[in-house]
């Protein structure tokens, strides 16, 4: 039988300049991919906290792509982001299990 996979998709607008926003991801996500539909870096972390000293980031024309998600432990995969300008949109695709 072949692996089945169901997508999701949504996005997370950053309101406020400089400030970090957490999304949690569906249970079961397995893959990702991230892009900024603004023509600003968003800096991203997998650690709350964090996306504003250590962060990996996608900014305007760039995208970014995980496949082999996995939650530890059962706790929910959460991703956190920011942006130093506000209003930045981050694009949301995924597949679960």
């Amino acid at each position: 039988m072949a692996n089945k996979r169901s997508p999701f998709n949504t996005t997370l607008t950053l309101t406020v300049a400089d400030t970090e926003y957490p999304y949690t991801f569906p249970v079961g996500a397995v893959s990702l991919y991230l892009k900024s539909r603004s023509n600003y870096r968003i800096k991203l972390s997998w650690q709350s906290g964090e996306s504003g000293t250590t962060y990996f980031g996608v900014g305007d024309g760039s995208s970014y792509s995980e496949d082999g998600l996995y939650a530890v432990g059962g706790a929910p995969l959460i991703l956190y982001a920011q942006c130093p300008v506000a209003g930045a949109i981050l694009e949301i695709v995924g597949w679960r299990a």
